[in-house]
């Protein structure tokens, strides 16, 4: 039998074999010269060169590189020995390549090992895996989509003829990576090969993947999906699992983990994404309910992220403390997007009781974080830092805090120093991100000792902020009006480009223009720009005379109401307490005790619940036991296993229960909401823009609610129907934010934002209401002499140093290691749980450079 030709890689074409194998397929060298015609490559992938020493293959012993591949790829040809062990280096060199996360050498390396051995089932999983991975982990995914689809195409038709075994995971990444490259058509014309083959090629989580696949598309109706989802559950039943995945299902006991095999979440994922993505929330909150009743400690993050990302800020912000609780931990960039769309938020707030709640909620979230077992990382503490900046309404150029604004003014960036400070000596590294906020919270706040004592910080550690640091340092100086802080950072920018042999950016002339202008120094930054001409081009500086002449509207905040300093002194006590609890759990290593030192679970500490808890137990014991089962006993030898967090599983499914009632009641509310503002913008004929950073705060009721208006209310929020046909009893709340306004070419904003709503029994009349003239607004001088024991005053706010100056050759920061706390941290129990979907990251004690050597 003649040698076989070597298959061509993807994309297949017509293999263009010679003329002379042909004629003479055994002895092609004596045929006709005119007919040895060489065969075309791929030009997208080309096969390795194989050195290979192989024998005398025909009479001749010419060898030739086809000849020597041919060789490789014919098993019934061949010494054996020389074949296995080329095959054997083939193989562990694709492994190599998966190992090392090195796609495109997977992709140069697959076609012709997919033509020469079998591979097997975990093999497909491996190399789907690492296509999904390297797709999502891409800082551009969009510049890597065709590279992606071609091998993915390739793939998906080996595994169609069979070449390329099946493995169910597979094809869950794999119609991942269709919906995340957004091609619906070609991701659904998979799924409906896939439907129709044998289990080994579907199963209960491909079923999930399809579904949120075509929920991104958009065409496919909800009740096809909910349809698909039913019969993803009655094709693969497992253990009862369409009875374990209802709402209404009851785990055989509430103190221990489930272990029954079979539950499919992924499914119950992608059901939980098409109901997100029309708007379902009561099922989508019920899909919740339902994992977290199953998996209290160990629900895949995804579950939390869908939320974080579809639904309002102020429930986000509850299901983020929710994942958190349980030891569910999300990846850290998570947390940044949350505590800058706070950060945001807050300057939009019409008074400075808002504006601390929110504050004490971005605290709240990084200690509940670090509960988690995150790690704190600068750009956290940078957002929290930079909240301080945005507690008090922006000041024209040139003018400064006065009265009143100037003492709480100084309460605000006495405690910002502070903080920083106590996280320093507990530990945290002090990161650029971190100076880089106290840079501009003293030009916001109009601080320059603040500033200067910074930058002697930077200077002492030897910090590199970079180039956005220095631009903020330019802004800051600015602000302050400080001329030799900003000659002196501009001619380090300029030194430092000619140093590299590049000119200055545009982005550091328009930051220095700027910087100019409020400085007034608009004689300096024409000097500095006839000196570098050079470097800016026509274009450029017609843009930067026009920032250097720009007339900025000053900001204006006639309807912000200030708080009693008191009353600030006491908020800013709570917050420094939970930094003291965030020093304390890392200087030790281990988290704190939830059962001792809980985090509030809503922005808001003063909404309103749905009722005691006492009557939440009692609603929660129907609804989650079977009457007709006795009740389970424990011994006290039997223990009880707990979560990450120290929590009890039946106490943390408890929470978690009461959690998920009060989001669903909060976004029963926002749904009466959007609707009104839908019915309004269609009445007068304007585009709909839905807007998630909409903050609603409830007013807490005069007396609670009884147990049967709970059971009632519980009831209502849990009944299958659809959750705007009959329209639930209106709640009380109050609107901190009404609308999100984009920055416009006058900077004004509407003064609807500065207003509180009221939803009135009524249902369908919503009154605008102003409750900030129910708190008392600052107009009078305030004397009143703050509390003994606090350590904060009015007077002009003195900062020292965080980093101390070391004589030595080379720089060393040693954090400090001075703050002392009464609390003592727990030791972690054996019993508890530590299975979590992704593996917990391992703490990593304060980094401490050796000690110096001088004397």
């Amino acid at each position: 039998m003649p040698p076989l030709p070597l298959p061509l890689p993807f994309p297949t074409s017509i293999p263009q074999r010679p003329l002379a194998s042909l004629i003479c397929p055994s002895a092609p060298f004596l045929a006709p010269r005119l007919l040895c015609v060489p065969r075309r490559s791929s030009p997208c992938l080309r096969l390795p060169t194989l050195h290979l020493r192989l024998g005398a293959a025909y009479a001749t012993n010419i060898r030739k590189e086809s000849a020597k591949a041919r060789y490789i790829w014919n098993r019934n040809a061949g010494n054996s020995h020389l074949k296995g062990k080329a095959l054997a280096s083939f193989r562990e060199r694709f492994v190599s390549a998966l190992d090392a996360r090195n796609l495109p050498v997977v992709v140069e390396l697959y076609p012709a090992l997919v033509e020469s051995i079998p591979l097997e089932p975990r093999d497909t999983r491996a190399i789907a895996t690492q296509l999904h991975n390297y797709l999502r982990n891409h800082p551009n995914p969009a510049s890597q989509s065709e590279f992606v689809l071609m091998f993915l195409e390739r793939i998906t038709q080996d595994i169609q003829s069979r070449k390329l075994p099946p493995h169910t995971f597979a094809h869950v990444h794999l119609l991942g990576i269709y919906k995340e490259c957004k091609k619906y058509d070609e991701g659904y014309a998979f799924w409906l090969w896939l439907q129709e083959q044998d289990d080994t090629y579907v199963d209960q989580a491909v079923y999930g993947a399809a579904i949120e696949m075509l929920a991104f598309q958009g065409r496919t109706s909800l009740a096809t999906l909910e349809e698909l989802y039913i019969n993803g559950l009655k094709r693969f039943p497992g253990t009862f699992a369409e009875y374990h995945l209802s709402p209404e299902a009851i785990v055989p006991d509430r103190t221990q983990p489930t272990t029954i095999p079979g539950i499919p979440l992924i499914l119950l994922q992608g059901i939980l994404t098409a109901r997100m993505c029309w708007r379902d929330w009561k099922k989508a909150y019920l899909a919740l309910d339902t994992a977290l009743r199953l998996y209290p400690h160990q629900v895949p993050p995804r579950f939390f992220e869908l939320f974080m990302n579809e639904r309002p800020m102020s429930e986000g912000y509850t299901v983020f403390l929710l994942a958190c609780r349980a030891g569910i931990l999300l990846k850290p960039n998570h947390l940044t997007s949350l505590l800058s769309m706070l950060s945001d938020t807050m300057g939009r707030c019409p008074s400075l009781d808002d504006r601390m709640v929110i504050l004490q909620g971005m605290v709240n979230a990084l200690y509940a974080y670090l509960e988690a077992g995150g790690m704190i990382q600068g750009p956290h503490v940078g957002s929290i830092l930079n909240a301080f900046g945005n507690l008090l309404p922006r000041k024209p150029f040139g003018e400064d805090y006065q009265g009143n604004e100037g003492k709480i003014r100084n309460i605000i960036v006495t405690t910002a120093h502070e903080i920083m400070k106590t996280l320093i000596q507990s530990g945290v590294p002090p990161q650029p991100q971190l100076f880089i906020s106290l840079i501009k919270l003293a030009g916001t706040l109009r601080v320059p000792s603040l500033l200067e004592v910074s930058l002697r910080d930077i200077e002492t550690a030897r910090i590199d902020i970079g180039a956005i640091g220095s631009r903020n340092v330019l802004i800051s100086a600015g602000h302050l009006r400080d001329r030799a802080t900003l000659e002196r950072f501009w001619t380090a920018i300029a030194s430092q480009a000619e140093s590299e042999g590049r000119q200055v950016t545009y982005s550091d002339w328009i930051t220095f223009g700027r910087a100019c202008r409020q400085a007034d120094l608009k004689d300096f930054f024409n000097e500095q720009l006839q000196k570098f001409k050079h470097s800016v081009t026509p274009r450029e500086e017609v843009l930067l005379a026009q920032e250097l002449n720009w007339s900025e509207k000053p900001p204006t905040a006639e309807n912000f109401s200030l708080m009693d300093p008191a009353n600030f002194i006491s908020m800013m006590g709570t917050i420094r307490a939970r930094i003291n609890d965030i020093a304390t759990a890392v200087m030790s290593g281990q988290t704190l005790d939830l059962l001792k030192t809980p985090f509030p679970m809503f922005l808001d500490p003063e909404r309103r619940s749905l009722g005691l808890m006492k009557d939440l137990r009692a609603v929660y014991d129907e609804l989650s036991t079977d009457p007709y089962q006795p009740p389970q006993k424990h011994t006290p030898q039997h223990s009880i296993p707990l979560s990450a967090t120290g929590i009890p599983l039946d106490e943390l499914r408890f929470q978690n229960w009461v959690t998920v009632m009060e989001l669903m009641s909060e976004a029963e509310a926002t749904e009466l909401e959007f609707q009104r503002r839908l019915d309004e913008a269609i009445a007068k004929g304007r585009p709909f823009k839905q807007n998630h950073h909409i903050l609603t705060f409830r007013f807490a009721a005069s007396a609670p609610p009884s147990r049967d208006e709970v059971r009632a209310t519980i009831r209502r929020l849990r009944a299958s129907r659809d959750p705007l046909s009959s329209p639930a009893p209106p709640t009380n709340i109050r609107k901190v934010v009404t609308e999100i306004h984009t920055p416009s070419s006058s900077g004004a904003k509407s003064s609807s934002s500065h207003l509180y709503k009221t939803i009135f029994q009524s249902g369908s009349e919503f009154s605008t209401k102003n409750t900030s003239a129910a708190k008392s607004s600052i107009t009078a001088e305030y004397t009143t002499s703050s509390p003994s024991n606090e350590d904060v005053s009015y007077a002009e706010a003195r900062f020292t140093p965080l980093i101390r100056p070391v004589i030595s050759v080379k720089p060393q920061i040693k954090p400090y290691i001075s703050l002392e706390s009464t609390h003592k941290a727990p030791a972690p129990s054996p019993t508890s749980l530590k299975h979590r979907p992704l593996a917990k990251p391992k703490r990593s004690l304060p980094r401490h450079l050796p000690a110096s050597n001088s004397s």
